[in-house]
């Protein structure tokens, strides 16, 4: 998605931005079936897969944005008339254009209510302008190099490790520890501990700010060829134990379980910071039209977002979802078909003044 850019194009960050986006609009592809189909059926498990290997996507964009915003000074009046200010316009339209689409046929009240529920995908617009408004706040936290590790350590362990951690005992924990205490088990204790860190309410440290000062910390720290491969190693095996611990957990529980797909799984972290150094590293900048082409679609990434799940659902009720036939290739098939669609009618609309500026 387009934010924050620099009049010099960062070739790493266009290239990104565009995979991220097909990644995503796979990832939304792979989940509308999520809940619809037998966790014991072959289907079920490539939706798995899919998802295992898109989850990290949206981070991506968190982590350009924090990048991009972190290493430059804006003004406190800039950052509420650009940024927030199209943030939470586009919120506002695209909330009440999905509303329309789905909850037309029951009246404006309905229309109404939707609207304020917003859409699923939608979450990442407020997220993003939540984190504009803490700029001023969070350009402190990068200050130094100790002190942004001093936030990322603290951040990791208490959006990550604990309650990762927890949620495998959580989950698994059926060990019962005392029949002295109750009877309780490895489980209760832990759901115990997860209570009340959430009451303790650390939210800074919790939070995607996370993800939006590791992209800024990755951007301008050099990584030698050992460190590189060690998060590249990581990246790769974190793909396959969050495919294989969904299993694992809903079979456990015999229901569909997103509890290792979650944004704040170590898995799907090591998963988005992999991606991320390695575009760092292999992307070079260019003057060909391959470059032109790729700065366009990302400069058309935001409106491409807003608009792909509107197209997943079009496609849908025509009849043509991720088990329409075998998910191996229908949910790629619905990912290039969606991605076509959104970015040529983002395309189209970013040609349209104010339009351009405030909704896509």
């Amino acid at each position: 998605m387009q934010s924050g850019e620099s009049s010099n194009r960062i070739a790493y960050f266009d290239h990104l931005r565009v995979l991220a986006m097909f990644l995503i609009m796979m990832l939304h592809a792979a989940s509308f079936c999520w809940y619809d189909i037998s966790v014991r059926t072959g289907s079920w498990l490539i939706l798995n897969a899919y998802k295992s290997l898109t989850d990290h996507a949206v981070l991506l964009f968190v982590m350009i944005s924090g990048a991009l915003f972190l290493g430059r000074e804006v003004p406190i009046k800039k950052i509420y008339s650009k940024y927030v200010l199209r943030m939470v316009i586009a919120f506002i339209v695209w909330s009440l254009i999905y509303a329309i689409v789905s909850s037309y046929r029951w009246g404006l009240r309905a229309i109404f209510e939707t609207t304020l529920a917003s859409h699923y995908h939608l979450w990442f617009v407020p997220m993003i302008a939540g984190l504009y408004i803490c700029l001023p706040i969070l350009r402190k936290f990068v200050s130094s190099e100790k002190i942004i590790r001093y936030f990322l350590v603290v951040s990791f362990i208490f959006a990550f490790a604990l309650p990762t951690v927890l949620n495998l005992i959580s989950d698994f924990g059926t060990f019962q520890v005392s029949s002295y205490l109750g009877g309780l088990t490895l489980s209760d204790y832990a759901r115990f501990i997860n209570d009340r860190l959430d009451e303790a309410k650390i939210y800074m440290v919790v939070g995607y700010a996370f993800y939006f000062i590791a992209g800024y910390y990755l951007h301008n720290m050099e990584l030698n060829k050992k460190q590189r491969y060690i998060l590249y190693a990581l990246g790769i095996l974190s793909l396959v134990v969050t495919f294989a611990m969904t299993v694992l957990d809903t079979f456990h529980q015999g229901l569909p379980s997103d509890t290792y797909h979650y944004n704040f799984n170590i898995g799907v972290m090591f998963a988005a910071f992999a991606m991320f150094e390695l575009f760092k590293n292999i992307i070079k900048g260019g003057d060909g039209w391959y470059s032109r082409l790729i700065g366009k679609l990302s400069k058309y990434s935001f409106g491409a977002y807003l608009i792909h799940a509107l197209v997943i659902e079009v496609l849908a009720m025509l009849g043509f979802t991720a088990v329409t036939f075998s998910p191996v290739l229908a949910v790629p098939v619905i990912g290039i078909i969606t991605f076509a669609v959104s970015f040529a009618v983002s395309a189209l609309l970013n040609k349209i003044p104010f339009i351009n500026k405030y909704i896509v």
